[in-house]
């Protein structure tokens, strides 16, 4: 069985929907109760063991080695999943359905995982730890935001040279502009050269005007 394939469909699109309708009408009816938010308080590193090591199924949330994560599968398969919902999420006009889609999404991963989900690496001492769920929604977040902004850039076809005016002319090689100054500094001496020249020319045959002039 394709992996890929195993990730992308381990919920049905129905399902999917299902939950988030469902997480939408459990926060209306929490509204009228409001309780402490607990993603605001502080939480202690939730260190995995030490021999582990990131799966197809674990996410990578990098602050500084973004080419390791862009290049990880399970980030890819994350970059596909977000893109099958992406149409869906477009389509919602509350804030609130926005975010569900996104918490169902995170859900998704960390039931997957065997024992990761989003994760990251401590620089100082190398161990990997889960990120925590607001962390997790950020990154899912991001991803469909990336997505969206994407749609609205204009093709790539279109060259930069192309905006340019018709009398500009692309800048050429260093060699090349030397050569055209050596060529230019010749000219410039050959045009003296022949200044000079036509001048003591003008001077020889003046001193001959005047020797032919006093021998009469």
């Amino acid at each position: 069985i394709d992996v890929d394939d195993m990730y992308t469909q381990s919920i049905e699109t129905s399902i999917f929907l299902s939950k988030i309708s469902m997480e939408t009408r459990t926060e209306q009816q929490c509204e009228t109760n409001p309780t402490s938010n607990a993603d605001s308080t502080p939480t202690k590193i939730d260190y995995l063991p030490e021999d582990f090591r990131p799966t197809e199924f674990d996410i990578l949330c990098e602050k500084g080695n973004q080419h390791r994560a862009y290049h990880h599968q399970g980030n890819i398969r994350l970059k596909r999943h977000v893109a099958d919902f992406l149409q869906y999420y477009q389509s919602t006009t509350s804030r609130k359905e926005k975010g569900n889609v996104i918490k169902q999404i995170v859900k998704m991963v960390q039931e997957k995982s065997k024992d990761g989900g989003f994760v990251r690496q401590n620089k100082n001492n190398g161990r990997w730890y889960r990120v925590d769920d607001v962390t997790a929604r950020e990154k899912v977040g991001q991803l469909f935001r990336d997505l969206v902004n994407a749609q609205k850039l204009p093709p790539r076809s279109l060259k930069r040279s192309s905006s340019l005016p018709p009398s500009r002319k692309p800048t050429r090689g260093r060699g090349e502009s030397l050569s055209h100054r050596i060529y230019s500094n010749a000219e410039r001496r050959s045009t003296i050269d022949s200044d000079e020249i036509s001048r003591t020319v003008k001077k020889k045959k003046s001193e001959v005007d005047r020797s032919r002039h006093q021998s009469f």
